[in-house]
């Protein structure tokens, strides 16, 4: 992670991953955050104050898929490391939008949280549950990459 300069969070939530993350990443860095609620930024600022990290942590506030387009409109830079943290039914929507909008660098990587259910990956015993995602983004968009 220490050589990564930019990352995308989506869904920052109290900030622990951020500042983390952010503590991490080298001087120059930036983690742009996708956060729905925004008191949860005001709330988290000064802990990145704190940290002295604030020059390295962007707080996008709004719907994470507004967002997402947003930041293809606006051609940013491509994204080292992305960290998807949100709505969990949102997942593969964002996936799709990240992956359509080419945010990812070519030597970048996606990390996914809660991906497993009871310590398992998807099974078909947990077919109709909200883990059904996890099925269908690996049978339809992560092994196309």
């Amino acid at each position: 992670m220490n050589k990564d300069r930019r990352v995308l969070e989506v869904g920052m939530f109290t900030g622990t991953s951020t500042l983390a993350m952010a503590e991490i990443i080298p001087e120059g860095g930036k983690i742009v955050c996708l956060e729905l609620e925004g008191y949860l930024k005001e709330w988290a600022t000064p802990f990145f104050q704190k940290a002295g990290v604030e020059d390295k942590v962007d707080v996008m506030v709004g719907p994470a898929g507004d967002s997402i387009d947003t930041l293809a409109k606006q051609q940013c830079e491509k994204f080292d490391l992305i960290f998807i943290d949100a709505d969990k039914t949102g997942y593969l929507g964002y996936y799709n939008k990240i992956m359509e909008y080419d945010l990812l660098s070519s030597t970048g990587f996606i990390i996914i949280d809660n991906a497993l259910m009871k310590e398992r990956v998807y099974t078909n015993e947990l077919e109709g549950t909200s883990s059904s995602i996890w099925c269908t983004m690996a049978t339809d968009s992560i092994h196309e990459c």
